[in-house]
């Protein structure tokens, strides 16, 4: 009777241990899979939230870019309409310059008349 008793508790401190161990083990495995689990979705985070970065990065890129062009296109249209502003303007001081040369031409003639006709006066004043 003893030693049934004491087998009784023998097998009832070993099946106790046993499940103790089990319960250990499953807590333990329990604990690394959450572990594992969040570390994995901790890394899609951090991937999602770099690509994420690297797209919006990316499109204030272009962006900038873009606006950049669009500046450096608008500074061009400005540059070549006062390009062509300026060369109309050249053109009409030329055209002034011309007339303004024909003008003095048109005056030194007009003196050399005078002073051939004076010179014709005294001529024929002193011939008489």
């Amino acid at each position: 009777m003893v030693q049934d008793r004491q087998k009784r508790v023998q097998t009832w401190e070993q099946k106790r241990n046993q499940t103790w161990q089990q319960k250990k083990n499953q807590t333990w495995q329990q604990k690394r899979n959450q572990i594992w689990q969040q570390k994995k979705t901790q890394t899609w985070q951090q991937q999602k939230n770099q690509t994420c970065q690297q797209q919006t990065d990316q499109i204030r890129q272009q962006q900038r870019d873009q606006t950049c062009q669009q500046q450096k296109k608008k500074k061009d249209q400005t540059c070549q309409q006062k390009l062509r502003e300026l060369e109309q303007r050249l053109q009409q001081l030329e055209q002034v310059l011309e007339q303004l040369e024909q003008l003095e031409q048109l005056e030194q003639l007009e003196q050399l008349e005078q002073l051939e006709q004076f010179t014709i006066i005294q001529i024929s004043i002193g011939t008489k």
